[in-house]
């Protein structure tokens, strides 16, 4: 479903709740819900996002296209240029969804089953060889070694963390459609780390927020990096950051025993 809210922003908030609340809720802080709790949006485009939604899982795709693409030029020749290209943004992601067929409209009556999934990466190697990158998850604040993915490094030979790390998001993240999205990624590192995240996540077409904990100058403490969404406890994602480099290092070492075998 996390394709259905980047195409159609809405929430399960009763509509006659909107704008009740001063503080937004967990979803709205990263990016799953348009801000209806707070009154961002109002009745009126609320009810049009669910009624939108609605004829989507119902297959009356042409419908929808239809009456987008009369809101788009609306709002186009009123000026609201901004408007428009999110418009736009939904018409070219209605062209390529396919199997609409297999959505339920179960999904919409009752509200998506959704954890929150945090995924957590980190990079091993020594000076550039036998590179390896990890991906780890925590679902409801616990691991989901499932969902661990290993990334052996194929584009860097040299010692450089923060572009091996932007090779195993990027491959990451080329599968959006295959694998649940996170609603927060976790990086081992500072603000380098974050940074490239960051883009690689954006480039992606995606609003995932970003934190990364670096060790500090004495390597010592925990210093986190960017904002930690309201919800999720700092304990949770130094226990992830743990994981993430446990589970790098493990593989690191296989990788490094076959190369050393095959010499």
């Amino acid at each position: 479903m996390g394709i259905l809210r980047k195409i159609f922003p809405y929430s399960t908030h009763d509509a006659d709740r909107i704008g009740s609340y001063k503080k937004p809720c967990f979803n709205a802080q990263i990016g799953l819900c348009p801000g209806t709790c707070t009154g961002v949006i109002g009745k009126g485009e609320y009810k049009r996002n669910i009624r939108n939604l609605r004829l989507f899982l119902q297959g009356k795709r042409a419908r929808l296209v239809k009456g987008l693409e009369k809101d788009m030029q609306a709002v186009a020749k009123a000026l609201y240029f901004e408007e428009a290209g999110r418009l736009k943004r939904q018409l070219f992601a209605l062209e390529h969804i396919q199997d609409v067929a297999l959505i339920s409209r179960s999904d919409i009556d009752t509200g998506p089953s959704m954890g929150i999934r945090i995924e957590g990466y980190d990079i091993s190697n020594i000076s550039g060889t036998s590179s390896v990158g990890s991906m780890v998850v925590s679902m409801d604040g616990k691991p989901a070694k499932d969902e661990y993915r290993k990334f052996k490094i194929r584009t860097i030979h040299q010692s450089d963390d923060v572009g091996m790390l932007k090779e195993v998001l990027t491959r990451r993240f080329s599968h959006t459609s295959g694998w649940p999205l996170p609603v927060l990624v976790l990086v081992d590192g500072g603000r380098g780390q974050v940074n490239v995240a960051r883009s690689v996540i954006e480039e992606a077409g995606l609003k995932i927020p970003v934190v990364g904990i670096a060790k500090g100058p004495t390597r010592k403490k925990n210093e986190f990096v960017g904002k930690i969404p309201e919800g999720v406890k700092e304990e949770t994602l130094i226990q992830l950051r743990d994981e993430a480099h446990r589970f790098a290092v493990k593989y690191h070492k296989e990788v490094r025993s076959k190369a050393f075998i095959g010499k």
